[in-house]
């Protein structure tokens, strides 16, 4: 095995967003989904599977956009190396943990 991710639903509390975006929302908690996991095994690094997991990780979840509504996608980075990662493909901190992040998935269409 390569590498593996996981998906699942969760909604984002709009307070914890930055100033920026939440006073853009309704006040009410937005549907999400959450990728629990992204994983490369260790002959796999530095390969590029980990960006074309997270590729299709996005592609899945915007592919069920049309059945049920996801305001974004949300991940916790396991350290600072992994939220330097996330950040390059334009996910953003929450304001109240900043291991957690997110990508308005608006923003890639």
């Amino acid at each position: 095995m390569l590498g593996f991710y996981t998906l699942s639903a969760l909604s984002i509390d709009v307070e914890t967003l930055p100033e920026t975006i939440k006073r853009k929302l309704p006040r009410h908690p937005l549907p999400a989904a959450l990728l629990g996991r992204l994983a490369v095994s260790d002959s796999a690094h530095g390969t590029g599977i980990g960006k074309l997991l997270l590729a299709d990780a996005i592609k899945r979840t915007m592919g069920i956009q049309g059945d049920m509504a996801i305001y974004a996608m949300v991940v916790d980075a396991i350290d600072d190396k992994a939220v330097t990662y996330y950040t390059k493909f334009g996910f953003t901190a929450f304001e109240d943990n900043p291991d957690r992040l997110f990508l308005p998935l608006k923003s890639i269409s």
